[in-house]
């Protein structure tokens, strides 16, 4: 059994947060240890807050290890309007545009989509992270 294996169990522990630590610690034994879509995908499945929060806070220090559409899952299976608000705002911080996928607008515009469809409360928070994203674009030309 890999240390990926491991690693997606510990979502559903009774300490979800020890992951990030894990994490930490199997990088630094093993660099090249592999990527961790099933670990994404296990904090999307398990139950409560702290494995949201987990999920948000491997988005934002290690969103190289999978693809947008891989964190899209991870995020869109929790169900949650603060799952969806937590991607919609890494998407806006660029904080998901840089995975094997980078620059797939079109797949990132459609799975934003899919999130203001389930929650169309989000629709006015879309609108104030792209007027923002669009503002930091213009700074940096």
């Amino acid at each position: 059994m890999g240390v990926e294996a491991w690693l997606e169990l510990l979502p559903f522990s009774d300490r979800p947060s020890a992951l990030l630590d894990a994490i930490v610690t199997v990088d630094a034994a093993m660099p090249h240890h592999g990527r961790i879509e099933r670990v994404a995908k296990a904090l999307g499945s398990a139950p409560g807050a702290e494995a949201e929060r987990v999920l948000g806070e491997l988005a934002r220090r290690s969103p190289q290890f999978l693809s947008q559409h891989e964190w899209a899952d991870a995020f869109l299976s929790r169900g949650t309007v603060s799952a969806a608000r937590m991607f919609i705002d890494l998407v806006g911080d660029g904080n998901l545009v840089t995975g094997h996928a980078a620059g797939d607008t079109w797949s990132i515009a459609r799975l934003i989509a899919t999130f203001v469809r389930a929650h169309p409360e989000l629709r006015s928070e879309l609108v104030h992270v792209t007027k923002r994203t669009r503002a930091v674009r213009q700074r940096n030309y």
